[in-house]
C-alpha cells in the first residue's frame, strides 16, 4: 500500500507541533516489556517519532535503536541524542516497518506506540513477519494500539463500528478488538498479556495494549 500521505501528515504534525498523540497520558508506557527484560538489554522502537519513549527506556537502563519513516524527525532525534547524553546507548534510524533495516534475531525486546494502527489489514501480516523476524527467540514484543472500546474519535464511533476503520485527513486508523490483535501474531509470537487501558478526557480514547513473547 501507498503510505506517501501518512508521511506528509506526519512530516507536518511534527514541524508544526500538532502531534498530539506524542503527549498522551499514559499511565506506566511500557511497563509491561521493561518488567520482562534485564538492564542493557537491546530495543527497537518501532515508528519512534520524537524519541521521547526511546529516550526513557535508556533513562532506565537499556540500549535503543529508534526507526520512523519520517526523515525529518529522525534527523532531529539524533541531534536531540547528543544534547540528552546517550550517545553509544541510542540512535535513530530512518526505515519502513515493513522492511526493517536489521538483521534476523537482532534485538531482546520491540516495541510500537501507535504504528499498526495506521497500517492497511493488507500489510498486517507483513509486518508481523518484520517485527517477529528482528526479535531473538525468547524476545519479547509490546504493541500499544487503538482499541475497539474506543467510544469517540473525532466523528467516528469505533465501539459501535463494523470493522473498525476510519479515515480522517488522509490518514486510515484501525481500531483493534483483543482477539483481532492475537490472531494478526498468532504465526509468530505468543500473547502474555492484554490491556485496555482509558486516555484523554474523559476517558476519550481507549488503548489496547498487548504483549507478547517469540516461540
Amino acid at each position: 500500500m501507498d503510505y506517501s500521505k501518512h508521511q506528509e501528515y506526519f512530516e507536518t504534525a511534527y514541524r508544526t507541533g500538532s502531534d498530539i498523540w506524542t503527549h498522551l497520558p499514559m499511565k506506566d508506557r511500557g511497563k509491561l516489556l521493561m518488567e520482562q527484560l534485564p538492564k542493557d538489554s537491546f530495543i527497537l522502537d518501532v515508528g519512534s517519532g520524537r524519541g521521547l519513549f526511546a529516550k526513557q527506556l535508556v533513562e532506565a537502563g537499556y540500549r535503543v535503536i529508534g526507526i520512523d519513516f519520517e526523515k525529518n524527525i529522525v534527523k532531529k532525534t539524533n541531534e536531540d541524542v547528543k544534547h540528552w547524553g546517550f550517545e553509544g546507548k541510542l540512535k535513530f534510524v530512518e526505515g519502513d516497518a515493513l522492511d526493517i533495516p536489521f538483521t534476523d534475531n537482532s534485538f531482546d525486546g520491540v516495541c510500537d506506540f501507535g504504528l499498526m494502527e495506521n497500517l492497511y489489514e493488507e500489510d498486517w501480516n507483513q509486518y508481523a513477519s518484520e517485527v517477529s523476524r528482528v526479535l531473538k527467540p525468547g524476545g519479547f514484543y509490546l504493541n500499544t494500539s487503538l482499541s475497539r472500546e474506543t467510544q469517540n474519535f473525532f466523528e467516528f464511533y469505533p465501539k459501535g463500528s463494523l470493522n473498525g476503520e476510519f479515515q480522517k485527513y488522509d490518514m486510515h486508523y484501525h481500531f483493534f478488538k483483543k482477539d483481532e490483535m492475537k490472531n494478526i501474531f498468532n504465526h509468530e509470537l505468543n500473547i502474555v498479556e492484554q490491556n485496555i487501558e482509558f486516555v484523554g478526557k474523559p476517558d476519550e480514547v481507549a488503548l489496547l495494549e498487548t504483549l507478547f513473547q517469540k516461540k
